[in-house]
């Protein structure tokens, strides 16, 4: 047979068995490894997708929490699996933020590593304190900060929880210890029970124990205030015009991840958030959702990844 012909063929058979494996994506469960402990926002997202995803993709979703060195242990995973679409990572903020943090020891390079799949949804943390801490304001914690030493709680390093604190401390000129825990469900537990009683944390996890009343409320870090906490000033019109801070929650896979099972991940899960009744509990927990196109995510994850080097050094903030 001619070599040239033989190539051909060779390259045809190819292409039809990559057509028909793409077709028959996914033929197995999907695991979405999520960087912190359960209770967290990461983890309410992905377990609101293994609940809507599997009767629109036909396979079921695996959530599988990794938490440990501020994310970096599930965002390496997720760069080190097999870039077939069956591994996905369900990411924040400190995705785009620890490079800056940690350096090389980061381990992971979130624009050159990653497969952008979907920008799911962004949501402001909120400043809580324990509802004997006499401060019920933004004035009044700052006040507090000057007569007793005061600690705050973030759900990890690098976290918008952790972010947000230091903004505010940089911004008011004020000493508060940062706490750091491996979610935003743990650091919760620690501020309930008064043993930090401060906490900056995701809206998703602090509204249920907020309407309790067993955290107080005192500010969010929007510059608008949000739906699901109308009532509770921003710390921007709390006498800080420009503190605006916000947390992104958004789907991705390892680098070299097929496009036709991206488009297929995309268009899946792109439906999933368009439902009424996904919108309607992602607003409940303060999120709003976003969606758009893999590659308007993935300029977004580089433009992120830019804009923290130069806060985290202005913070002077390091790894704990």
């Amino acid at each position: 047979m001619n070599h040239a012909i033989a190539c051909t063929l060779a390259a045809v058979a190819a292409a039809v068995s990559f057509s028909a494996a793409a077709e028959n994506f996914p033929a197995k469960p999907i695991r979405l490894v999520v960087p912190f402990a359960p209770g967290g926002p990461n983890d309410f997202v992905a377990r609101l997708f293994s609940e809507k995803l599997p009767s629109t993709l036909g396979q079921s979703i695996i959530v599988d929490n990794r938490g440990g060195a501020g994310g970096n242990i599930a965002h390496a995973i997720v760069a080190r699996a097999a870039p077939d679409g069956y591994t996905l990572g369900v990411f924040s903020s400190t995705f785009v933020v620890n490079p800056s943090l940690f350096g090389k020891n980061a381990g992971y390079d979130p624009v050159r590593e990653f497969t952008p799949v979907l920008h799911v949804a962004s949501s402001p943390a909120v400043i809580v304190t324990h509802p004997s801490l006499p401060a019920k304001s933004v004035k009044q914690l700052i006040a507090a900060s000057h007569t007793m030493p005061l600690a705050y709680a973030s759900g990890g390093i690098g976290t918008v929880g952790h972010l947000g604190g230091e903004m505010l401390k940089t911004m008011a000129r004020i000493k508060m210890e940062h706490v750091a825990y491996k979610g935003s469900g743990p650091a919760l537990i620690d501020v309930m029970a008064n043993n930090v009683p401060v906490g900056f944390t995701a809206v998703s996890t602090a509204v249920p124990h907020i309407k309790t009343g067993r955290l107080n409320a005192i500010a969010v870090t929007s510059l608008k205030r949000i739906a699901a906490l109308p009532a509770v000033a921003t710390v921007a019109e709390s006498g800080f015009p420009g503190y605006d801070l916000a947390n992104f929650i958004g789907i991705a896979a390892p680098a070299g991840t097929s496009p036709d099972n991206v488009r297929i991940l995309h268009a899946r899960m792109s439906a999933v958030i368009a439902q009424d009744d996904f919108r309607e509990r992602m607003a409940v927990q303060g999120f709003e959702t976003t969606g758009g196109t893999p590659d308007e995510f993935r300029q977004y994850i580089a433009k992120e990844t830019a804009k923290w080097g130069p806060v985290v050094l202005a913070a002077g903030m390091k790894p704990e």
